[in-house]
């Protein structure tokens, strides 16, 4: 089960999306940039990897599965490219590579090789300007890993029956409400037609090869499965958050996301980590570290052991799907196990019961004030008249007692039971 974490409410809006606002513009020497990477890209210049943000969580928190010697050392980020893709990416600077084909193969073969895609201009402010694909191999990788790691406050369980969710069925309304909210940022219009190839495939997805140490043959092949999640209010069935991530083997990647109403945002969250564990993943991966992301239980890996994780799981579990029980699922029962009706009738029941414990304890304490407590045996001579009832009780037992007696005759006499 995952860990409840109760979460003071904020007025303002989450920023969503692994790299959200961090695509940034290309400065303006990028231009010079386009020409090289689309040429034979062979000189590669390498430049000291750029300041992450402070560690959170249980930071370089490492798995056991992964080799002593990959955790211990930080390679270089050349060593981490393999050979057949040195020819079509040029490192640019720190954690980033750069090339100017947006080919949907492209991004799908450099994600299965542990990179996030994202993009920006040769001239940001010029929307004419050339469109740079940036595969970032981020030093170190914000991630949940477990998954039951991460936290769902008690607020966004309760909200959560107010939307339903569901997946793949709204791509461009999910891309729609980035924009909105991120403006264009790094989803360029080739950036989206290569994720909307990607998506088009389904369950399918688009498949990548897989290459072994720098031998040119593949020895393997691996589908990157591109999604796009959804929620909607279930009262105006309006889009009210989504996000695109996509898979490689039983790692789940976030891209992006909006959200358009406040508390959807946390609820979409909330539900996508609870069925990436029903759906047995082993890792979600978001991409660059943030607070909110901190807040639900993530923590960082270094880039070696993130990359060999990928690399270790596209073998070992190629065909890890993201999938819900129906099309259409109500949020509060992703989470729960149970429909809204039945949460809300459990609801009911608890209420009822301590409704009459209530009504118990405040009968007994009342009865205590006009009787008094039971006097206590001592182990000393009693005295007997302490305990004798007074006239007046002794007449109202009496009244009772008749009273009980006629109303048994009457039941006899009506034929039903007392």
């Amino acid at each position: 089960m995952f860990k409840k974490k109760n979460k003071k409410k904020g007025g303002k809006k989450q920023q969503r999306g692994a790299d959200s606002g961090s695509g940034g513009g290309v400065p303006a020497s990028a231009a010079s940039l386009s020409a090289s990477s689309s040429s034979s890209h062979s000189a590669n210049s390498s430049q000291s990897a750029s300041s992450v943000g402070r560690p959170i969580g249980r930071a370089g928190r490492s798995s056991s599965s992964t080799p002593r010697h990959v955790r211990q050392r930080q390679p270089d980020i050349q060593s981490l490219v393999p050979r057949y893709l040195k020819p079509c990416l040029t490192h640019y600077y720190g954690d980033f590579f750069a090339t100017a084909q947006t080919d949907p193969v492209l991004f799908a073969q450099v994600m299965v090789e542990g990179f996030l895609p994202i993009a920006s201009k040769t001239n940001y402010d010029d929307d004419n300007g050339m469109t740079i694909v940036l595969p970032k191999l981020h030093r170190e990788r914000c991630v949940i890993s477990p998954i039951s790691d991460m936290h769902i406050s008690r607020s966004v369980r309760k909200k959560s029956k107010r939307y339903v969710c569901t997946i793949n069925r709204n791509f461009d309304g999910v891309v729609a409400g980035c924009h909105r909210q991120h403006g264009q940022n790094w989803l360029y219009p080739e950036v989206v037609a290569a994720f909307r190839s990607m998506h088009s495939r389904g369950t399918r997805g688009m498949e990548t090869m897989l290459f072994e140490d720098d031998s040119p043959v593949p020895v393997g092949v691996c589908p990157v499965r591109l999604y796009s999640i959804e929620i909607c209010n279930e009262s105006s069935g309006q889009l009210v958050a989504g996000e695109l991530g996509y898979t490689v083997g039983s790692i789940y990647t976030s891209l992006t996301g909006f959200t358009a109403e406040d508390g959807a945002g946390s609820v979409q969250l909330a539900v996508l980590g609870t069925l990436l564990q029903k759906c047995q993943f082993d890792m979600w991966d978001m991409g660059m570290t943030m607070d909110y992301k901190e807040s639900l239980g993530a923590h960082l890996m270094p880039r070696a052991e993130f990359v060999y994780s990928v690399r270790r799981v596209r073998v070992e579990r190629p065909n890890v799907l993201l999938s819900l029980e129906r099309p259409t699922m109500n949020c509060k029962e992703v989470l729960t196990g149970t429909s809204p009706m039945d949460a809300d009738v459990n609801e009911g029941k608890s209420n009822h019961e301590h409704g009459r414990k209530k009504d118990k304890k405040e009968t007994k304490k009342h009865h205590q004030q006009h009787y008094g407590k039971k006097h206590e045996h001592t182990h000393g001579p009693a005295d007997s008249s302490a305990n004798e009832p007074s006239e007046e009780e002794e007449e109202g037992h009496k009244r009772r007692k008749k009273k009980e007696s006629m109303t048994t005759e009457e039941s006899l006499e009506d034929g039903t039971s007392a």
